[in-house]
């Protein structure tokens, strides 16, 4: 692109098809979903199959190789604590794989934070028949919680509006958290 030459990088994981950008000259990496500063992107096992965590952690591994000195992901600021957000996810990876509970809380409370990210507000009173008319909320509950869709929703409810993660905006959830 321009004058800059950019390795290809395949990165599965999160996506089949992922891949990061790496300038070896430059040691900028555009890590696309492979790697956030704080965060990585949702770990759908049910669409990447049961094998997704180990192979982000072997891609998290392979880029971990690289010198870098700037990431621009595909989510967020770019940052230059590389190495530090590298530790970050891949000790998050390892917890999913000690516990899959994990990975399907982390799933759960993501498809609540950006379906209200994208909507920008819900309203408080249909927000639950809106989760239940999508695939994502009654195929993660039937995949990891037994069809328990009211328990579910009402304890991430109460744990997201207790940390603040949502707020009460007139008749409307918000979220905190800014895109």
């Amino acid at each position: 692109m321009g004058p800059h030459a950019f390795e290809v990088i395949h990165t599965p994981g999160h996506a089949s098809d992922g891949i990061v950008l790496y300038n070896r000259q430059a040691r900028i990496l555009l890590s696309s979903d492979a790697l956030w500063e704080r965060d990585f992107p949702v770990m759908t096992l049910a669409v990447e199959g049961d094998r997704a965590i180990e192979t982000m952690l072997a891609s998290l591994v392979e880029i971990a190789a690289l010198e870098v000195d700037q990431v621009y992901p595909g989510h967020g600021v770019p940052f230059h604590g590389f190495q530090a957000a590298l530790q970050r996810a891949i000790t998050r990876l390892e917890d999913f794989q000690a516990d899959p509970n994990r990975v399907a809380w982390d799933l759960i409370k993501k498809i609540f934070v950006y379906t209200i990210m994208m909507k920008r507000s819900v309203a408080i009173d249909t927000f639950f028949d809106h989760l239940m008319q999508t695939d994502w909320f009654p195929d993660t509950v039937n995949r990891y919680f037994s069809r328990d869709y009211r328990s579910i929703y009402d304890k991430v409810i109460t744990e997201f509006h207790q940390r603040h993660i949502i707020e009460i905006n007139g008749r409307d959830w918000v979220t905190t958290i800014r895109p």
